[in-house]
């Protein structure tokens, strides 16, 4: 993975309220995505070295943390989002998040955000970046991040977890996607052009 930097101090560092963390620049290699079985066998690499990390972690933290402040965002903005529409995302988080907070799975440190855009080809090989969103969780979570149409993904993770609880981390990484990106709109109005399908299928999980 991408190591911190080694011209500071590790930090985190605290400046104007914002917690900051510096890491080393890796020139990508190419510009292709890895395959899903490279994906899936990097990111099994990865869980078995964050399984040593002593410290402690947030649980589940973008989903449990970013879809409630979302939430609370887009009902003081009416204009991005109908109040119906709010509504309903916010009844969808009331049934998904606390199934996935009484998983009966194990629980270890993530990458929190693992999918392949983060996982930079070098010439050393494929490096994992982007450790923003660390957390304890299932390993089900970094997995519902990867595009799998086939099973190659799945295939060449040592120990995958069931088709079930992979369904459920899925339906809450839509959710999340969904929240996060209508929040964030006013600044990254890029995005509108891509929330319209993402918005009809959590529609259809109501």
């Amino acid at each position: 993975m991408v190591p911190p930097s080694d011209l500071l101090p590790p930090g985190p560092h605290v400046h104007d309220g914002l917690t900051i963390s510096f890491w080393r620049y890796v020139a990508p290699s190419s510009d292709e995505v890895p395959a899903p079985a490279v994906a899936g066998r990097m990111l099994g690499e990865l869980h078995q070295v964050l399984r040593d990390y002593p410290g402690e972690l947030p649980l589940f933290a973008p989903p449990l943390g970013d879809i409630p402040r979302g939430l609370d965002r887009l009902e003081r903005m009416p204009s991005v989002l109908p109040a119906s529409d709010v509504a309903l995302l916010r009844t969808i988080a009331d049934r998904l998040l606390p199934a996935l907070r009484s998983i009966d799975a194990p629980l270890q440190p993530l990458h929190g955000d693992a999918h392949v855009y983060n996982l930079i080809p070098t010439a050393q090989g494929p490096m994992w970046n982007d450790f923003e969103d660390t957390c304890r969780g299932s390993v089900a979570w970094d997995l519902s991040s990867l595009s799998d149409a086939d099973g190659q993904m799945l295939a060449a993770y040592p120990g995958a977890p069931s088709a079930e609880e992979l369904a459920l981390h899925r339906q809450v990484r839509l959710l999340h996607a969904v929240v996060w990106v209508f929040a964030l709109l006013p600044e990254v109005d890029e995005w509108a052009a891509h929330v319209g399908p993402m918005l009809d299928a959590v529609r259809a999980l109501a």
